[in-house]
């Protein structure tokens, strides 16, 4: 994955030279064809692709989500050291987060109103944007599951901490097995936030991709939401699944020029 994706990002952004032009520099090898007629004997410099782009992945590390070699927990680990390695590479701006709400009894008896969260919500940054990936890359190798998913206010943590980088184009890609979850609040609450805030983020410029673990999350990440969602069963082809989005998302958007 990070050789494919770092050879063909590599070779947009490096300048070149196109030749058989109507007009640029005289190209001194073709003047023997002017005589015949042909006009496109001029060369132009085409000026590489800039590569501006910071990337966030956040991981929902729900109890769902298990720990075992095999769960999908497993397999996100693996995706999230996939992508580490490949944006690594390509110097890209990374950032690596888990979430999950974690059951705290003291809290909720002094606070039994239905529909407010009263746990936690405890954040892993396996990886921040300033950190070294090499340095931090053993940290991956501790993702798992545990507790719910409150996945509303990850989404709008993480979207603010990429909000703050200087990068012109910004990519949040959500990882997560099941539907927002949290025996405090109510299923659909939950949803209808997590729908408002995927648009809200959205709108503010951020792109977001949203990888459903053999389930659907379609209807979090869509068009009337501005997303993209990706329901991927064979966990087996997850990393690589990842990847091939990935390298359609980066390619898409240099050519529209963003």
């Amino acid at each position: 994955m990070r050789n494919k994706l770092t050879a063909l990002l590599s070779t947009r952004s490096n300048n070149s030279v196109a030749f058989g032009q109507t007009e640029g520099e005289l190209d001194g090898e073709e003047l023997w064809s002017v005589e015949a007629g042909n006009k496109r004997v001029f060369t132009q410099d085409v000026e590489g692709e800039a590569f501006d782009t910071a990337v966030t992945v956040l991981i929902d590390l729900s109890g769902s989500m298990g720990s075992h070699q095999g769960s999908n927990s497993w397999h996100a680990q693996c995706a999230a050291i996939g992508l580490g390695e490949t944006l690594d590479a390509l110097n890209c701006p990374l950032e690596i987060i888990g979430f999950h709400t974690v059951f705290e009894s003291h809290i909720r008896e002094a606070n039994p109103t239905r529909n407010q969260r009263n746990d936690s919500i405890t954040y892993e940054v396996f990886k921040a944007f300033d950190e070294k990936y090499k340095r931090v890359r053993s940290r991956l190798g501790t993702i798992s599951g545990a507790g719910v998913n409150v996945d509303h206010e990850a989404v709008m943590e993480a979207s603010k901490r990429l909000a703050e980088r200087p990068e012109r184009r910004k990519l949040l890609i959500v990882i997560s097995d099941g539907q927002p979850n949290d025996e405090c609040v109510k299923a659909w609450i939950l949803s209808d936030m997590l729908r408002k805030t995927v648009k809200q983020v959205t709108s503010a410029g951020i792109e977001v991709i949203g990888f459903g673990m053999r389930t659907d999350v379609d209807c979090y990440y869509n068009e009337s939401t501005g997303a993209t969602s990706v329901r991927i069963d064979d966990m087996n082809r997850f990393a690589v699944s990842v990847y091939r989005v990935l390298k359609q998302r980066f390619l898409k958007g240099r050519r529209q020029g963003r």
